[in-house]
């Protein structure tokens, strides 16, 4: 025989074991979907690449160039390259895309210059090629980089301090930048040449154009290529 008295009791303790549940499967999900996200982030983490984590903390120096361009690997590393890189990372990069390197240290910093075949890479008494200069100061600060291209005989620019040719350590000057010696008799050629001026008041018009991203860098030397030929 039912007693009556307990029914409440009864219906309290069901409703109150329902509850209890219903937070534990919700717990239960929510952990699950935690542990999910923590196994998907350190699996990603696995497969990045150092270098590549450099790279995108600074996408946005060269965001907008089009990865469906074709550049040989030489190309790809001025495109790529980001002046906080240290060291290890550029020597890194550079074996990453095959190609070779020699380096030199000068009474300012350390140069390395990177081409495709080793006889293009010593500093001096090297023979003519396709390759890239990165100058540091002493302390393995960016200072500068240029990239050469032996059949446009056009060579690209990255200056932000230090001696450079014309560019005497002068951070306003700091940019990207196409030189164009060898097109500048060419009538077609209209854009304006860069003026430098020095503090003693002395001025020098060089064979350099801005550009404003790389990318237009390498495509105003496409252009250029075309006019020469």
């Amino acid at each position: 025989m039912i007693n009556y008295k307990f029914v409440p009791f009864l219906l309290f303790f069901v409703i109150l074991t329902s509850c209890s549940k219903n937070r534990f499967d919700n717990y239960g999900v929510e952990t699950q979907t935690n542990k999910e996200l923590e196994t998907s982030f350190q699996e990603t983490k696995k497969t990045e690449n150092p270098s590549t984590l450099v790279v995108k903390e600074n996408e946005n120096l060269e965001s907008n160039f089009d990865q469906s361009e074709k550049y040989d690997n030489l190309q790809k590393l001025y495109l790529e390259f980001n002046h906080s890189w240290d060291h290890d990372v550029v020597i890194q990069k550079i074996k990453e895309l095959n190609l070779l390197y020699e380096e030199e240290d000068f009474s300012d910093g350390k140069s390395i210059k990177v081409a495709f075949d080793k006889s293009v890479t010593p500093f001096r008494h090297a023979k003519f090629g396709d390759d890239i200069e990165i100058h540091y100061d002493k302390n393995f600060s960016f200072d500068s980089m240029s990239y050469f291209n032996s059949d446009s005989f056009i060579s690209l620019l990255d200056y932000q301090k230090g001696t450079y040719y014309d560019f005497r350590d002068n951070v306003d000057y700091k940019g990207l930048y196409i030189n164009i010696l060898s097109v500048t008799l060419n009538d077609n050629i209209k854009e304006k040449r860069v003026v430098i001026k020095y503090p003693d008041g002395y001025e020098v018009k060089t064979d350099y154009i801005k550009a404003n991203s790389k990318q237009e860098q390498f495509d105003k030397m496409k252009k250029y290529e075309d006019i020469k030929n």
